[in-house]
């Protein structure tokens, strides 16, 4: 619950500060560079509240995808990312979650394309 609402709030905070269909630097991370963004929780559901005052948390980061020209320089030149959400349950175990993010009608629209298998640790 706390990965799910981490990928709803990171998806939300990309659409708020995404700019004429790129994801501005500010956002990326890099291989050397990790730029968690500074997301709240979103509202959402009672279980997943119950869960964040239980102590579940969250960490999100924006990655470019592979197929841009030079990821590795954190410049998004064709409004696809990498959304990755990092959740932590009240007893730590700790499951992350991989969405391919197409922010190219941003900010009107951020559209979710794929799933990538959730990693459970």
């Amino acid at each position: 619950m706390a990965a799910e609402a981490g990928a709803d709030a990171g998806k939300a905070y990309i659409q708020e500060h995404c700019q004429q269909g790129r994801v501005p630097e500010f956002l990326l991370s890099t291989p050397r560079t990790l730029r968690p963004l500074p997301v709240a929780p979103p509202r959402s559901d009672a279980d997943t509240q119950r869960a964040l005052a239980a102590g579940a948390t969250f960490q999100v980061t924006v990655q470019n995808n592979a197929d841009d020209p030079r990821p590795e320089e954190g410049r998004d030149s064709d409004g696809i990312v990498t959304l990755v959400a990092t959740g932590t349950g009240p007893l730590r175990h700790q499951v992350t979650l991989e969405l391919r993010v197409d922010a190219t009608r941003c900010p009107e629209e951020v559209v979710v394309r794929s799933l990538a298998v959730p990693r459970w640790r």
